[in-house]
């Protein structure tokens, strides 16, 4: 009897000291802005006088974790994959980046803001859809707009995103961005 209490306590002993070996799951952070830069403008771009103001974002994905549709159409928040940053801020810069290799760098000065050809990009994302297995889709209203002229359109970019890697999705939302930035920056090289 005394031996298989000792058994017993020696088994009890292993699975503690084992499930306190145990390693945790791995947060892994994710970016919307890409890791090699989007080429450099053509030498003949002209600079454009522009500010990309706060970018909204549905408040169903405005977390930290990335909000992914399943199969079956429910959602899951994957607790372990996390933006960098809030969404809104990271897909920001993203565009911001993507607009300024092809329109020069945005205005810095409140003077700039005042003068009658500076352009104001406001963007309010309708929906930011990630598909496990998929795609990534990105539907935006968005409106250029000076002292002189405007312009509001709407696009929905779709990207495929078909491996089932996280990191593939986040891909596909990468290039969803930088295809929204060429269209607007296109948009504003014609008005300009």
């Amino acid at each position: 009897m005394m031996e298989r209490a000792r058994v017993r306590l020696a088994a009890w002993a292993v699975v503690f000291v084992l499930s306190a070996c145990a390693s945790a799951p791995v947060t892994r952070f994710h970016s919307l802005v890409p890791a090699e830069a989007a080429p450099a403008p053509a030498a003949s771009a002209s600079a454009v006088s522009w500010e990309l103001l706060p970018i909204d974002i549905p408040v169903q994905v405005s977390r930290p974790q990335l909000v992914v549709r399943l199969a079956d159409d429910t959602l899951a928040v994957l607790e372990f994959d996390r933006w960098i940053a809030p969404l809104g801020e990271d897909l920001h810069t993203a565009i911001g980046e993507r607009l300024a290799t092809r329109l020069g760098p945005p205005a810095t000065s409140p003077a700039g803001a005042a003068d009658a050809a500076h352009w104001r990009i406001d963007v309010e994302v309708l929906r930011f859809d990630s598909a496990a297995k998929r795609h990534a889709r990105l539907t935006a209203d968005w409106t250029i707009r000076s002292k002189a002229a405007a312009l509001t359109c709407r696009s929905t970019i779709e990207e495929a995103a078909t491996a089932e890697s996280v990191t593939a999705l986040v891909g596909a939302h990468q290039r969803a961005a930088g295809r929204l930035a060429d269209v607007m920056a296109a948009a504003l090289e014609r008005m300009a």
